[in-house]
């Protein structure tokens, strides 16, 4: 059976409903669809898919895009060696996070982990530590780093007949073509009272309002964007309780975050050419525009 490649019209994931208006024009060019286009590393900021609001609810989404299939068989060629360049910045942000987690303890499973960095700090805060991820070369990546980690997706059957005390998920639910699916498959793996634990981007903070069109979330790879309230609504829809949002931040090694700067507009791109000249080490960053979500399965 042929995979859809785009799907023209969709309702709104998180609500069903189908009048949706348009939100922001696409700039992105079908014909350049790749699995590099989707890699975590790739510098195509500021190009998307037309996105649309919804009437109802207020998400916002793309569509036109990429089928769910489309999406996962792009992913599952995914490989980005620049990614492995700046692991011990992800390696710092990794304990930084496992810290809000509140435990140190219990069956953890991360969605989308990746080559494993996460994991294998989590491993040795205590945790008995599990990942799925759609890219087939990270998943043999972590097989080598001595990782339980399976190759799917998280709305599928997986290797272990189990559940979890913790579900994570960073950076993920962004690319998600059905984020309230996402997380109600993950609700049916947690045990009562067990916690999921995201990170998304925020597209009603300050700083995506005054960069607009030049704010560098807007990537191909993102298929739905959040408010405060769309995630609340998220969860709530999904059957969690006690939902937390709060600001988050990431560890950027200066050599990346040069190489990103340089792929943006002036004075970015200034600012890039400038950290370029400085030692590499890793810095913090929190701008406002992305968050972190902890919500309670009942």
């Amino acid at each position: 059976m042929k995979t859809e490649l785009i799907v023209e019209d969709r309702p709104c994931p998180i609500c069903g409903t189908s009048k949706l208006e348009e939100w922001r024009r696409g700039n992105f060019n079908y014909s350049d669809i790749s699995s590099e286009i989707f890699s975590c590393t790739n510098l195509a900021h500021g190009r998307h898919f037309p996105i649309k609001v919804c009437t109802n609810c207020k998400f916002k989404f793309c569509v036109p895009c990429p089928s769910k299939e489309y999406i996962e068989e792009l992913y599952s060629g995914v490989v980005d060696d620049t990614y492995l360049k700046y692991e011990s910045a992800r390696e710092i942000a990794a304990n930084e996070t496992l810290k809000r987690l509140g435990k140190r303890s219990g069956k953890l499973l991360e969605v989308g982990c990746y080559t494993g960095v996460f994991l294998k700090e989590a491993q040795k805060y205590g945790f008995e530590c599990y990942g799925i991820e759609p890219s087939m070369a990270a998943v043999e990546l972590c097989k080598t780093r001595g990782l339980n980690v399976a190759y799917g997706f998280v709305d599928r059957e997986h290797p272990w007949n189990q559940k979890y005390d913790t579900i994570v998920m960073w950076d993920v639910i962004e690319h998600l073509y059905n984020p309230l699916s996402a997380l109600k498959a993950i609700k049916a793996l947690l045990t009562p009272e067990g916690e999921i634990h995201f990170t998304t981007v925020r597209i009603d903070c300050l700083f995506a309002r005054l960069l607009g069109s030049a704010w560098p979330w807007y990537m191909p790879m993102h298929i739905s964007f959040f408010e405060k309230s769309s995630l609340e609504n998220l969860c709530r829809q999904a059957g969690f309780k006690d939902v937390e949002i709060s600001r988050n931040f990431h560890y950027s090694d200066t050599g990346y975050l040069s190489s990103k700067l340089n792929a943006m507009f002036f004075p970015f791109k200034l600012a890039g050419m400038a950290l370029a000249l400085l030692p590499r080490t890793a810095v913090r960053i929190s701008l406002g525009d992305t968050v972190y979500v902890r919500a309670v399965a009942p």
